[in-house]
């Protein structure tokens, strides 16, 4: 199988800008739409789940009603064919209002999903004052996305608990561990089987294989977590990996198609 041969679903993407800025120059960088549409077309990328970098950042809320969320809707809105959005809920605000934020977002801006990362957010994703945005996605209908791997709130058996919590709710741990926490990854999706994995920066591909034959592929997100890494490079870890041609279709693309009900 080529990159060519089916769909490509990038399942976990960001919109940001400078993180570190110093100079003028780097204060100007800014990574959006324009730019990622132009990476997708590259890398032979059909479709993207994106989220914005600035509601992670506290401050942002005092900024913005949304916190970043706008420009993720103007995406949608401007690009329906290729942009996925993901809405990342102000973790710390009146549940009232941010349930309430969440419903817009899904019935009124057609966002698919929801994005929280617990480092950034400083709140472990299985947190009892979370639970009603996940009664919420399980209202709705929608999954909910982790990061994963990076101590002390982001442990692949955290999230799986969220899972087997809200057994209704798609719960996608992002990064499969990173390269701190992957031995957790196949015990924390055998406990759910709502429990999905993402592909974002995982580099030990031996996991993913083990993962599609114990757990299954189509449990596998194909992503890249762009702009920190480059497309073409994780999609042809994938298409390297010891696994099916069937298996590399449904984490390429078929697999995230579904979960964010994607049509054809």
């Amino acid at each position: 199988m080529g990159k060519d041969d089916g769909l490509i679903i990038d399942a976990h993407t960001h919109f940001m800008g400078p993180i570190y800025p110093m100079t003028k120059e780097e204060r100007e960088i800014k990574w959006g739409v324009k730019e990622m549409l132009l990476h997708m077309d590259e890398c032979g990328v059909n479709m993207a789940a994106v989220s914005s970098i600035e509601p992670f950042k506290w401050i942002s809320w005092k900024k913005y009603s949304l916190g970043g969320n706008e420009e993720v809707a103007e995406a949608i809105r401007g690009h329906p064919s290729r942009i996925i959005g993901l809405f990342v809920p102000n973790v710390y605000g009146s549940m009232e209002i941010v349930t309430g934020q969440v419903e817009e977002a899904v019935k009124k801006y057609n966002f698919k999903g929801l994005k929280i990362h617990p480092w950034a957010q400083d709140v472990s994703p299985n947190h009892p004052m979370l639970y009603p945005i996940y009664e919420k996605a399980a209202k709705l209908r929608v999954p909910v996305q982790f990061h994963s791997g990076t101590a002390p709130y982001c442990t692949p058996l955290q999230i799986a608990e969220v899972a087997r919590i809200f057994p209704e709710v798609p719960v996608i741990m992002g990064h499969m561990g990173k390269q701190d926490l992957w031995l957790d990854v196949i015990p924390a999706a055998r406990l759910s089987e709502n429990v999905y994995v993402d592909t974002s920066g995982q580099c030990i591909r031996a996991l993913i294989e083990r993962f599609a034959a114990e757990i299954g592929a189509d449990r596998i997100l194909f992503a890249s977590d762009w702009p920190g890494l480059h497309m073409d490079v994780e999609i042809q870890r994938i298409l390297d990996c010891d696994i099916t041609e069937e298996d590399k279709r449904l984490i390429l693309g078929e697999n995230a198609a579904n979960i964010f009900k994607i049509s054809a």
